[in-house]
């Protein structure tokens, strides 16, 4: 992949190892199009925000790479020190989509105890009532199709900030994180 002007961040969205032509890939502020090879490039101002994202919009018939049961790989952090253009890739695998559920769930507020507005078993009582239901329904939804879940925000609360990070979220690597409790 070669360096355009002005471009700081560019990368390949591929689907088994064949460049994707068409998708959609934003900073936040910027939006390109993948070329016929599955390029793309773009002007991020990397230190416009706290926080620097690139994210590709899904196509039809196509889903992206899971880790952990989590469909993360449709996003990258942006390195705000890089002084070069960074390359972030994207792969994507096909599935056939004539038929899926899609469960959403939002506001779950789950802190562990570790905020004033939640009891201290809420962690637990996400953990051993909410989360068997909510695998057991997307389980018995397979048999139509794929089964994408969707969690729009307020996972938990601001005082748990500090604590538990958009990475602790993203990468659980402790294990501890409210949302999953592990």
């Amino acid at each position: 992949l070669y360096e355009k002007e002005n471009a700081t961040v560019m990368g390949v969205v591929s689907c088994d190892g064949k460049g994707v032509q068409g998708v959609a890939v934003s900073d936040g502020t910027n939006v390109t199009k993948t070329d016929a090879f599955g390029r793309y490039w773009l002007p991020s101002n990397i230190t416009h925000h706290e926080f620097n994202f690139v994210h590709i919009s899904i196509p039809s018939g196509y889903e992206p790479v899971q880790r952990k049961g989590i469909a993360s790989t449709y996003w990258a952090e942006i390195d705000k020190t890089a002084s070069y253009a960074q390359q972030i890739d994207f792969t994507l695998r096909k599935v056939d989509q004539s038929n899926y559920t899609l469960l959403v769930i939002a506001d779950s507020h789950v802190m562990g105890g570790y905020g004033k507005f939640q009891a201290d078993d809420d962690c637990t009582l996400y953990r051993e009532s909410f989360l068997p239901k909510w695998r057991s329904y997307a389980e018995q939804c397979k048999a139509q199709g794929p089964v994408y879940g969707v969690h729009a925000g307020d996972m938990t609360q601001s005082e748990a900030w500090k604590k538990y990070s958009i990475a602790n979220f993203r990468d659980d690597t402790t294990g501890e994180f409210p949302i999953f409790c592990a």
